[in-house]
């Protein structure tokens, strides 16, 4: 329910990432799979780790426990941007990135880094603050 959501925002009980098209892009990075759920922290990082509820779009929402929150901030940290963009490097990924946002792929494994920079900071603010994660793909 996205009141329920909304206000949980607002209380300051949950936290939004919203990466956009980048999710796939950035997940390939992360694993080297498309679309994948590998069973290791960094493949839970962007798509979750346990379903919930009913299809949203590429699937459930999907829930990562505060442990397992931990856990992928702890690979994050040690995956550094040389490694995450060897994983891009004439990779589907980027392909899918640029697809995703109707443009070539110049510039997209910067933008991943971005994207990846962001998702560390948000799982060091979760590990931090010892929450959850519920990840939606749509």
């Amino acid at each position: 329910d996205s009141d329920v959501y909304d206000a949980l925002v607002q209380d300051g009980l949950a936290t939004e990432l919203d990466i956009d098209k980048a999710w796939d892009g950035l997940n390939f990075g992360l694993v080297r799979q498309q679309f994948a759920r590998a069973d290791e922290p960094l493949g839970h990082a962007v798509a979750g780790a346990t379903p919930i509820g009913p299809d949203v779009g590429f699937g459930p929402a999907r829930f990562n426990a505060s442990e397992q929150v931990k856990a992928i901030h702890a690979a994050l940290e040690k995956l550094d941007d040389e490694a995450f963009k060897r994983n891009l490097e004439n990779s589907t990924g980027v392909a899918l990135y640029a697809f995703a946002l109707g443009q070539n792929s110049d510039g997209e494994v910067e933008e991943l880094c971005g994207e990846l920079h962001r998702l560390r900071e948000f799982y060091s603010e979760a590990t931090q603050r010892d929450r959850v994660v519920l990840s939606v793909l749509s």
